[in-house]
């Protein structure tokens, strides 16, 4: 028989998923010898048999891995036989100058929920029960190569049985690095005031004081969570008092789904998501009758659900306890808590925790469903750091921005987004972020040639990476915000062009100086264009108009019709003042020193601020939301707008849009829908005018004004039937969380403004 050896190298997100015990199976199955080891690259493989078998093998590696394992490449090399004996599994290579992924956490399968649920087996109702195909991976991993004693399950010493598991190629924990049990893993903890108890007590305890209304903080995969009762009014107002967050809707946990299908009118696709490896929190149209109180979502018509994704969430449940509040345990606008002592620093009436350790923060993934098709709203357990592929060299670090800041590594051919960090507000989260930059490119191997971010030189994420530019003594670039939506759809859906993007969200800084954020920008020959954008409006005050929404409508009556104008205005809006509205007109009318925005997300905020539905905001995009949960589905009607061609494309003007809502004697739910059609039908005019005079065929819907799915849906359906091409964000952010995905993009094709 004519013998030969393969050396593979096999990259991409191998460790930590089964794949070293699959490469044994598979290896046995086609009577090859050889072994399997990890390596700080990915996995090195030397298979030896004949050339079919062999073949078959890597063929095998890249069709038919493990569910968790995503492979990159694999590259085989001859080398010379050595006429080895069975396959096994070496200890782990310490090669430094690859380039290895960590899996993200995953949700406990299926296999291990039996064993937790089987009275007679020794991980009965054990918190900590995971396999080679589910449990933590990104939030316990130290460094590469991905093995046991570089995790925070070193310090947990493997009992007989666990142990017999663990080196086993037979069974499914075969070296499963978080595997554990009763005898020999992590233990829970709850700490209250004067005491402290432990196992099955402090699980007990936990459960009473959820039963009696209290708020506890629970230790989780990638940090703690503030947990209550989402049928308690008070409980869920406690939760809101200890955040700091008045109105912003909380996610609820459900024990289970025939509980969740009494909370949602999910569908299947929203149902099997939920239930998935991801187990992230959807978005699904809540029930009339949910036992859910209002308080969690006031004033929307959908509730952010998920299902227990470990054991320990299952354990909470009890009789009388079948919804939780879930939502991540800090002060809004700071990290989440990741040690106990942050945990007690909110003050909850205990915290439940357990001794392994969390290496790296990492909130819950949010997702919605469009037409059947999964958004992400932002991106975190479940998906980071699994990697997007990205053309180009050189290894890039992008900043993203500053409200859903999330950062960005391209090294090879791939990049990995960061998980959501939250708004960049005050030193605790500038530290979070710097945190997660050094843990990536430590995990990555990742030597940045370049470091990019936003134009706006007063993000707190444009300070921090011209700091680790400096340090690292590299160049530092900057990207236009909306350049950057756009290109992170690009990238996401490998696009080249010519592509006309469509780049709708709050505000960003323009290149002309002024707050852009309804931009029509055509990437053609490595570059961007601005065909059109919506009209520009004052906005007094700057961001005072984005915290009182009727500000920003005073200052748009104010623009249209003067005096007049302001006039109605302190008519129409009670929260505005004779006096305040005197300010407004004198800021509006300075020719200098005044902020305009094209942005679209404050045409909602006007929109809504009209029909009385929000005239203060305390979180972003609270009065879009209300705007949309307010309209009616199926409203065929819209108001006027004007178009003027331009040499250059299009000018917009909505005068009459706002003249139509206003006069508009409908009720207000027809009114709200009547404006997203509106704008619906001015996006698709103008994207479907510009890109036929353009040719340009491929239309990209980008921002965060776009995860409005009644919007979408017009602007989707429309240019479609037109005979366009349309693409959206599925696996990264519409809004700012994609936002370093389109800066590494653009800085690997060029298109970026060089700093010193």
């Amino acid at each position: 028989m004519n013998t030969v050896r393969w050396r593979l190298e096999v990259s991409g997100v191998v460790q930590g998923v089964g794949f070293r015990p699959y490469v044994v199976r598979l290896a046995h199955s086609l009577g090859l010898t050889g072994w399997v080891a990890n390596d700080a690259a990915g996995v090195t493989i030397e298979a030896e048999g004949d050339p079919g078998g062999l073949e078959q093998f890597r063929v095998a590696l890249v069709e038919d891995g493990p569910p968790l394992a995503v492979v990159c490449t694999v590259r085989a090399q001859p080398v010379k036989p050595r006429g080895s004996s069975g396959f096994i599994v070496k200890a782990s290579a310490t090669r430094q100058a690859g380039r290895g992924l960590v899996p993200p956490d995953t949700a406990t399968c299926a296999e291990c929920w039996s064993e937790y649920r089987d009275p007679s087996g020794r991980r009965y109702q054990y918190s900590f029960t995971n396999c080679t195909s589910c449990g933590p991976r990104y939030t316990i991993v130290c460094q590469l190569p991905y093995d046991r004693p570089r995790t925070t399950m070193a310090t947990f010493r493997l009992c007989g049985d666990c142990r017999r598991e663990y080196e086993d190629p037979a069974d499914r924990r075969y070296h499963a690095q978080p595997v554990a049990c009763p005898a020999c893993g992590p233990n829970l903890e709850l700490v209250e005031t004067g005491r402290r108890l432990a196992g099955n007590q402090a699980l007990e305890r936990a459960r009473q004081l959820l039963r009696d209304g209290m708020v506890l903080a629970v230790k989780g995969l990638g940090g703690f969570h503030l947990v209550a009762s989402a049928t308690d009014p008070r409980a869920v107002e406690e939760v809101r008092r200890l955040k700091q967050r008045p109105r912003q809707p909380l996610a609820v946990m459900a024990a289970g789904v025939t509980q969740a299908d009494r909370a949602v009118a999910w569908s299947a696709s929203e149902r099997e998501c939920a239930a998935g490896p991801v187990a992230p929190v959807v978005l699904a149209r809540s029930q009339a009758s949910s036992p859910v109180v209002p308080t969690v979502q006031p004033g929307l018509t959908r509730t952010g659900i998920m299902l227990p994704y470990t054991p320990l969430h299952q354990n909470l449940f009890a009789a009388g306890v079948e919804y939780l509040v879930m939502t991540s345990a800090n002060v809004t606008g700071r990290p989440l808590a990741r040690e106990e002592h942050e945990a007690l620093a909110l003050g909850p009436a205990g915290v439940l925790t357990h001794d392994r350790a969390i290496v790296q923060r990492c909130d819950d993934t949010v997702v919605q469903f469009q037409q059947g098709r999964m958004q992400v709203l932002r991106r975190a357990r479940g998906l980071t750091p699994r990697p997007l592929p990205i053309p180009g060299r050189g290894d890039i670090l992008a900043a993203g921005g500053d409200s859903a800041g999330a950062l960005c590594l391209a090294t090879g051919g791939q990049a990995v987004l960061s998980q959501h960090l939250g708004d960049l507000e005050d030193e605790q989260a500038a530290r979070n972020y710097r945190e997660t930059y050094q843990k990536l490119v430590s995990l990555l191997n990742a030597r940045p040639a370049m470091v990019v971010c936003d134009m706006h030189p007063g993000y707190r994420s444009s300070e921090l990476a011209a700091s680790l530019a400096a340090g690292m003594k590299v160049p530092l670039g900057r990207v236009q915000h909306h350049h950057a939506h756009v290109a992170a759809v690009m990238a996401e859906h490998g696009l080249d062009g010519p592509v006309l993007g469509l780049a709708w969200d709050g505000t960003g800084l323009g290149q002309d100086g002024n707050l852009w954020g309804g931009e029509f920008l055509l990437w053609q020959g490595r570059r961007f264009a601005r065909l059109a954008h919506l009209p520009y409006l004052p906005m007094p005050g700057g961001e005072l108009c984005v915290q009182r929404p009727y500000r920003m409508a005073a200052a748009c009556l104010y623009h249209y019709w003067g005096r007049t104008g302001l006039e109605r205005a302190v008519r129409l809006l009670p929260d505005l003042s004779p006096l305040e509205a005197e300010a407004v007109a004198r800021q509006s009318g300075r020719r200098w020193r005044i902020h305009r925005t094209s942005g679209a997300g404050r045409l909602f905020d006007i929109a809504a601020a009209f029909l009385g539905l929000c005239a203060h905001a305390s979180y972003q995009g609270e009065a879009a939301l209300l705007l949309e949960c307010a309209a009616i589905p199926g409203e065929e009607a819209a108001y006027e707008y004007d178009l003027e061609r331009t040499r250059l494309g299009v000018r917009v003007c909505l005068g009459r849009t706002w003249a139509g809502l206003l006069d508009d004697p409908a009720p207000g739910p027809v009114r709200a829908a009547r404006f997203h059609k509106t704008l619906a039908n001015l996006a698709v005019e103008v994207a479907t005018g510009l890109a036929r005079a353009r040719g340009v065929g491929s239309v990209v819907l980008a921002g965060g004004v776009f995860q409005n799915q009644i919007l979408a849906q017009g602007v989707r359906e429309g240019l479609a039937a037109n005979g366009l091409s349309v693409y959206e964000a599925r696996l990264v952010p519409p809004g700012d969380g994609g936002l370093a995905l389109g800066q590494a993009w653009l800085a690997r094709q060029g298109g970026v403004t060089r700093c010193v």
